[in-house]
């Protein structure tokens, strides 16, 4: 399938990366494979088939109209079709591969005639599985059908819901939307919403809203938090408070529990997106704690109060939420929903400084609980984490393909945030070049971006610029952020900072700190005083908390200002403690530098001195073993404990094994 894709331009070679261009073919090779099957089968198996690859699936008695029980019974037999259970029996194909390929390869005529036998017995009332639904209607269209609007919308609603929304785009405007279809504008918008076409979205309810308003004000509403959303990342366009406010209902009356909730998620939405986190924490916290409330909505008001708590300073508050309702955060919800929900957890445990949790949170996800944070959303989050931590060349094996995806797609208009995070990265490793090259290709976001994605994006790229006024710059940033109150990110910027060599942002960072909870905020406390007051205790002890966090960066960091800085001379146990967790912190920032890169460079002799090393003997047996003297021994390992960046003969035990 590789060579077609690759053939039809599906698979294009950017900047050396194979990036999806756009949907996949199954037509070529695969399709001459699975023909071959398909020919061995006789025609009134092979008309079965073919209804069933276009459908997906069907109920069992409707199936039996449509073929004789013998015919069925075969199919099954021989385990091509297989039927699932549940209150009505559903047949489908058993290989989903084969039902897409021979849905694609059937002739236009041969599709169009098993529609026409096919759609007389789909009737509103029969009970279909979802995939059948947007199957059966995508059959229609491509056979230039009329399928019922009823049936349209559902597909729309599903395929929408699935997160397929160039699906949903299609089945919205298949109808013209007069009359109680006026329901599918809805979904249009919210499909175009979903791929990034924002303007053209806002453009479509604008010339459908008073119509919603003279007739159904119920769905108004609807469309009216819709135009909210929109207004929020196109400013220009007017104002999405207004809209809001123009939403709330009167003094003494109210709106149901589900309406109420959907209105406070926007709301909060709105002033999250503007930097007015504090606003928003009652309320959300206040749609977590009602019981007669969706727990679609609940899960969503929990990942948002999560974020914004982060965000100002109660980190420890954020992170014991997301524990305690770890349960509801699993509850079944729309794809897009479940990913703002998954993006808001994974914004809550960085602005927490909690970077072992956000690797942690993003690994499940790739391991299957949620599918909405798979492909180049997930990949943009990997990178995110391996870049704050540190871990360079991690990170550009995820960003970099991430980006170069992202130039073919980019609904979420992340693209920017990207490029900033690869010419960070480059520029940590010391490639000013190519960091260069990334920020002058970055583009602009299209739309407004929310406050916290444009500040993130900024505080990346000036880091990337590693310019002599980046320090004075990054301390604006902070006082910017301070002054609105959120917190986290005011200590991001002291702490770049300070790592840039302000110690006059030290002190500042300790006070900011303090006035924070949770880990992060008492390592940037013990770092920013450490190095304020050059005390080698405190830096050891930021350290160690950063360590313990999975930031490797500063770790390292402090770990070398314990030797470094100037002011009291550190007692030897606190000199070998920095030195453990330096070393350990230098193995990790480079793939070079850790211990089995390090291994394979060394000598036969070395070699065989690390053997004896890691194991039991004294000094003593192992000069006796190598036939050198003992004060040999140890000045050949002393070298090596150098060469290797390990403090000694038990560290280096630890880490072998």
């Amino acid at each position: 399938m590789t060579k077609d894709q690759v053939k039809a331009k599906r698979l294009v070679l950017s900047d050396g990366v194979w990036v999806m261009a756009r949907s996949y073919v199954h037509t070529g090779s695969i399709a001459e494979l699975f023909s071959a099957e398909v020919a061995r089968l006789r025609p009134e198996q092979r008309r079965a088939v073919e209804i069933l690859a276009f459908t997906k699936s069907l109920p069992v008695p409707l199936m039996l109209e449509l073929s004789a029980p013998e015919t069925l019974d075969s199919l099954q037999e021989s385990g091509v079709v297989e039927l699932t259970t549940g209150r009505t029996p559903m047949m489908r194909l058993n290989d989903p591969l084969l039902a897409t390929v021979v849905s694609e390869n059937v002739p236009l005529g041969r599709s169009h005639q098993l529609w026409q036998q096919v759609t007389p017995h789909i009737k509103r009332e029969v009970e279909l599985d979802p995939a059948t639904v947007t199957a059966y209607v995508s059959w229609s269209l491509a056979c230039e059908g009329r399928p019922h609007p009823d049936l349209v919308l559902r597909a729309a609603k599903l395929a929408n819901g699935m997160g397929r929304p160039s699906a949903a785009l299609l089945y919205a405007q298949s109808v013209a939307g007069d009359g109680p279809h006026q329901d599918l504008l809805i979904e249009e918008v919210r499909a175009l919403n979903a791929l990034g076409e924002n303007q053209r979205a806002l453009s479509i309810l604008r010339q459908s809203e008073e119509g919603f308003r003279a007739t159904r004000w119920e769905r108004w509403t609807e469309l009216m938090l819709l135009k909210a959303v929109l207004l929020r990342s196109l400013p220009k366009e007017g104002n999405a408070q207004e809209v809001l406010d123009g939403l709330c209902p009167p003094p003494g009356t109210g709106y149901p529990a589900e309406r109420e909730a959907a209105l406070t998620l926007v709301q909060a939405e709105v002033w999250m997106a503007g930097g007015d986190y504090h606003a928003a924490v009652e309320p959300l916290l206040g749609i977590r704690d009602r019981r007669d409330t969706p727990e679609r909505f609940r899960a969503l008001s929990t990942a948002m109060a999560a974020e914004s708590l982060a965000m100002t300073g109660r980190a420890e508050e954020a992170v014991e939420l997301i524990e305690q309702s770890w349960e509801l955060l699993q509850a079944p919800m729309e794809a897009a929903d479940q990913s703002t929900l998954v993006t808001r957890v994974f914004y809550a445990f960085y602005a927490a400084g909690e970077l072992d949790r956000a690797s942690g949170f993003v690994q499940a996800l790739s391991d299957g609980i949620p599918e909405s944070y798979r492909g180049t959303a997930g990949e943009l989050a990997k990178g995110f984490i391996h870049a704050a931590a540190g871990e360079n060349d991690a990170a550009l094996d995820v960003l970099v393909p991430g980006l170069c995806q992202l130039r073919f797609r980019d609904p979420a208009d992340l693209l920017p945030l990207a490029a900033a995070l690869v010419s960070y990265v480059y520029a940590q490793r010391g490639d000013a070049v190519q960091a260069a090259a990334y920020l002058d290709l970055a583009p602009r976001f299209r739309h407004k971006p929310s406050w916290h994605v444009e500040k993130i994006s900024e505080y990346f790229r000036t880091i990337a610029q590693e310019s002599g006024a980046a320090p004075q710059r990054l301390t604006q940033m902070a006082e910017e952020a301070n002054q609105r109150g959120n917190t986290s990110f005011a200590l991001a910027c002291l702490e770049a900072a300070v790592s840039q060599g302000d110690q006059r942002a030290a002190a500042e960072l300790a006070g900011v700190a303090a006035a924070a909870s949770g880990r992060w905020a008492e390592a940037l406390k013990a770092y920013g005083q450490g190095v304020a007051d050059g005390d080698p205790r405190l830096l050891l002890e930021a350290a160690q908390g950063a360590a313990a966090l999975g930031n490797h960066r500063l770790a390292y960091l402090a770990a070398q200002l314990v030797r470094k800085q100037g002011g009291a001379t550190p007692a030897p146990s606190v000199l070998r403690s920095a030195a453990g967790v330096e070393n350990n912190a230098y193995r990790k920032l480079r793939r070079e530098h850790s211990l089995e890169r390090m291994l394979e460079g060394l000598s036969d002799f070395e070699a065989r001195l690390v053997h004896l090393a890691r194991g039991f003997q004294t000094r003593t047996e192992i000069a006796g073993e190598l036939n050198l003297s003992a004060r040999t021994v140890d000045w050949h390992l002393g070298k090596l404990f150098e060469k290797l960046r390990v403090s000694g003969r038990s560290e280096l035990r630890e880490i072998l094994g």
